[in-house]
């Protein structure tokens, strides 16, 4: 059993270290764009990285309010 609780926490995180370098990746396109669409760009950067941080953020509450996953594992 613990060794299960041990494999989802090492999957959240990395899935948080894949969608941090996702947004890494989407940033760089998005900088590509036309200089003219520079407000438009900066909304949808601050929309996805919000989106991306609130994602991981939720996971990891989700596993912390859950004590007695925790005190399983030790």
């Amino acid at each position: 059993m613990n060794n299960i609780k041990l494999l989802v926490i090492i999957f959240v995180i990395i899935e948080v270290f894949v969608s941090i370098f996702i947004l890494r990746d989407l940033n760089r396109r998005i900088d590509t764009e036309i200089a003219s669409k520079v407000n438009t760009i900066t909304t949808q950067k601050e929309i996805i990285y919000n989106n991306v941080v609130n994602d991981a953020l939720s996971k990891f509450q989700i596993l912390y309010t859950n004590q007695n996953f925790f005190k399983d594992i030790n």
